[in-house]
């Protein structure tokens, strides 16, 4: 989660001059803590707000939040394509190999930097929300894209070391957890009716863990100690965003 700051301040950077950075990591941490609300709206409203106390324009806010939702979202989808590959979704998909070529493709091709500025410039004109007019050329933008995929990568080491808490579950199964856990994420965000992704994480992890963990209450087991786990840490990491903001005035237009 503290890569999200680091993502914050990169997808700032060309729309205006971004508050300094344990600010922006302080808004991210307790921000966060508004997707439990239905709808998660609550989340980019207190990120908006937060911004906004600290001269961040609300429409340059807003097309920064869409912008860094939208690079997770396309990372995550690519992250979790190896999945079509592994023996137990062959076995019921013969053929999810081409799936998984498919996606990747069309995946990398929507992550070159013309083509993800064109599309979301596209749908903020249409939000009436200011567009990227500098577009980051390819060697500006690789670092988004890594720290995207590295705070992917974290996330599905932290669901292997809950499994692990659990049973015996081998380092072998490494790259399994983290594509879970990249396709469990996105699919829990793009849920918006549920808040936090709460039942739809878990429902996917239980499809994925099962074959691993080789029984479906253990499979339960590890997906709850992971929302604990997960829960706990944005509890902490929030308070500490709280004490940051506490004692951090607010920026003053010169």
């Amino acid at each position: 989660m503290s890569l999200g700051g680091v993502l914050y301040c990169e997808l700032l950077r060309p729309l205006c001059r971004p508050p300094p950075w344990p600010v922006v990591f302080a808004i991210t941490f307790v921000s966060r803590l508004g997707k439990y609300l239905p709808g998660k709206f609550a989340s980019v409203l207190g990120a908006v707000w937060l911004l906004h106390r600290h001269q961040v324009p609300v429409s340059v806010s807003a097309s920064a939040i869409f912008l860094r939702q939208g690079l997770l979202t396309v990372v995550g989808l690519l992250m979790s394509a190896p999945l079509t590959l592994w023996r137990p979704v062959r076995t019921h998909l013969p053929h999810a190999w081409v799936w998984c070529m498919v996606l990747a493709v069309a995946v990398l091709i929507c992550l070159h930097p013309r083509v993800f500025f064109g599309l979301a410039n596209l749908v903020l004109r249409r939000l009436r929300l200011p567009v990227v007019m500098q577009r980051p050329r390819l060697r500006q933008y690789v670092p988004s894209l890594v720290i995207a995929g590295i705070a992917s990568c974290i996330s599905g080491v932290g669901l292997w070391s809950a499994a692990r808490s659990v049973t015996g579950v081998s380092p072998h199964w490494m790259a399994v957890f983290m594509c879970g856990q990249a396709l469990a994420g996105t699919i829990g965000f793009l849920a918006v009716f549920a808040p936090g992704g709460l039942g739809v994480r878990e429902g996917i992890l239980l499809v994925i863990l099962d074959p691993i963990l080789r029984f479906k209450d253990l499979s339960a087991v590890v997906a709850v100690v992971a929302r604990i786990a997960q829960i706990a840490t944005e509890l902490v990491l929030a308070g500490v965003g709280l004490l940051v903001l506490r004692g951090t005035a607010p920026r003053v237009r010169p």
